[in-house]
């Protein structure tokens, strides 16, 4: 289902005779999580669309919580780390809980 925000999106995008970009988010993140890009694709002169996925929560921490529990609800641990300056989120069953994963 489109949104009124996306519809109101695409009606701007199909009117407009700049070239479009659609930025589509990823886990635990919001279609505002490119408000920046999209700020800078605009003013670099192209209309930017940013849909949401179904269900979509309200803020980015609602999405964390929910993924959180739908994970241990699973038997799934998670941890996400990011000292490489690349972000790596890693899944573990309870089973490998207490055995030492190192990231490759």
């Amino acid at each position: 289902m489109i949104t009124n925000r996306e519809q109101s999106e695409i009606d701007r995008a199909n009117a407009s005779d700049r070239p479009v970009v659609v930025f589509v988010h990823g886990l635990w993140l919001l279609p505002s999580s490119w408000d920046a890009w999209r700020v800078h694709a605009g003013d670099a002169g192209f209309e930017t669309l940013a849909p949401g996925w179904p269900d979509d929560p309200v803020t980015v921490e609602e999405a964390r919580k929910a993924v959180v529990a739908d994970l241990e609800a699973a038997g799934l641990y998670y941890s996400y780390a990011t000292g490489d300056g690349g972000g790596r989120v890693v899944f573990v069953s309870r089973a490998e809980l207490g055995r030492e994963l190192v990231a490759p």
